[in-house]
């Protein structure tokens, strides 16, 4: 995956998601969308040139699904993604996707749990320190 549009898209949809979660109107909610809409507009065009791009389109695409209120078809994104980034043997965004949909199986303590140790044992083996702290973290929610 090309790291600079998934890097990009990252820190487009983060924002996104922190305006929405704290609406005190200092973030342009608008904007920023706009901005992770067109993200997963380079995402696409570069998964239409290389299929290895398809693990990162799902994520994000889910992501976005996610944010507009669409639980179940980011959810199926997110799915599908995973599965992409284990064919691909992407095992960084096949960590990615089980963290989100760890968090997105809240009332499935099951499947929550599976999910985030799958992203524990993926960025531990990956000495990929940031984003196994953030997998415990986000594990240790209850």
């Amino acid at each position: 995956m090309d790291v600079g549009y998934a890097a990009i898209a990252d820190v487009y949809f983060d924002l996104w998601e922190r305006a929405l979660h704290n609406p005190d109107g200092t973030a342009d909610t608008v904007r920023l969308k706009s901005l992770a809409e067109k993200a997963i507009k380079l995402l696409r065009a570069f998964k239409n040139v290389f299929p290895i791009g398809q693990p990162s389109l799902l994520y994000f695409t889910g992501w976005y699904e996610w944010l507009n209120g669409k639980r179940p078809q980011a959810v199926k994104s997110w799915n599908l993604g995973l599965e992409a980034a284990q064919k691909f043997r992407m095992r960084y965004e096949e960590g990615l996707l089980h963290m989100k949909l760890g968090t997105a199986f809240e009332g499935d303590a099951g499947l929550r749990k599976d999910h985030l140790d799958n992203a524990v044992v993926i960025f531990g083996a990956m000495d990929a320190i940031p984003m196994l702290r953030r997998a415990r973290e986000i594990s240790d929610r209850k």
